[in-house]
């Protein structure tokens, strides 16, 4: 056991991060305990919650104390039951996005346009990549997929709802949609959309990741694609097949349908 000699709290493991002092019971008290350089920045990006919410209350959760390091590592939560602000290892860039700011810490990375321009177009991509798969179901491609999902006992309005759809059993047609829509090809290889290989001559040829299988879009709760499963229609491995890590969706924080858990 370690205890810490400034707060005196125990724990098990030595120099475990935590919340040292008296932790803030409303999120005015928080924001105004902040230093004065992001204080008027966390206001405001609070403020843009409170205005696409108004019917909100608000509170404050420490559900990951053993992950504080600071104000930097804030991370703000928000659904129609309430505001949460959550200490946790995720930034608040994408809420910075929609108030129209650049945070405290992002004014002295470089790397942040460049990053942000690049989630925006692969998320953009996702979007494309879902519509094409969607529209695809309901045609001749997409016959055996929609075949599939009714024998699972999906009704039509469940397949919309979830924006469920089909790949078709082509080797690039999808990855020539969005091509010709102005992606680069190592964009689509970014987002896991395509897969490109070099042949044995040199050249590079590339084919869609997903091909003949009944497509699943995982779609976060800001209402994102951010990544496929497809369940292959055909006798062949792997039986399903997931996106893998890109920079917009990782693996194990992924949860499928988040988009509807606020509903």
């Amino acid at each position: 056991m370690w205890k810490c000699p400034k707060c005196g709290r125990t724990f098990k493991n030595v120099n475990q991060d935590h919340y040292c002092g008296k932790a803030p019971e409303t999120v005015e008290e928080y924001i105004l305990a902040q230093d004065e350089e992001i204080r008027d920045k966390l206001q405001s990006i609070r403020s843009v919650l409170r205005r696409e919410l108004p019917d909100t209350t608000e509170k404050i959760s420490w559900s990951m104390p053993t992950y504080w390091k600071g104000h930097n590592l804030i991370h703000f939560a928000a659904s129609k039951k309430h505001i949460g602000l959550y200490p946790g290892p995720e930034a608040v860039e994408q809420l910075a996005d929609r108030a129209h700011m650049t945070l405290p810490e992002m004014e002295k990375d470089e790397d942040y346009e460049r990053r942000r321009t690049q989630r925006e177009r692969l998320l953009n991509a996702n979007r494309e990549a879902a519509r094409f798969y969607h529209e695809t179901l309901f045609t001749p491609a997409g016959e055996a997929a929609l075949a599939y999902l009714r024998r699972r006992g999906l009704s039509d309005g469940v397949i919309r709802k979830f924006g469920l759809g089909a790949s078709p059993d082509s080797w690039s047609s999808l990855s020539d949609r969005l091509l010709e829509k102005g992606w680069k090809l190592d964009e689509l290889v970014l987002a896991g959309l395509t897969v490109k290989k070099k042949k044995e001559d040199g050249r590079e040829r590339y084919f869609d990741m997903f091909r003949n299988r009944a497509m699943f879009p995982i779609i976060n709760t800001h209402g994102n694609v951010i990544a496929f499963g497809g369940r292959t229609l055909e006798k062949r491995e792997p039986k399903y097949l997931n996106t893998s890590d890109t920079p917009v969706f990782n693996k194990r924080q992924g949860v499928y349908a988040a988009n509807l858990l606020r509903q």
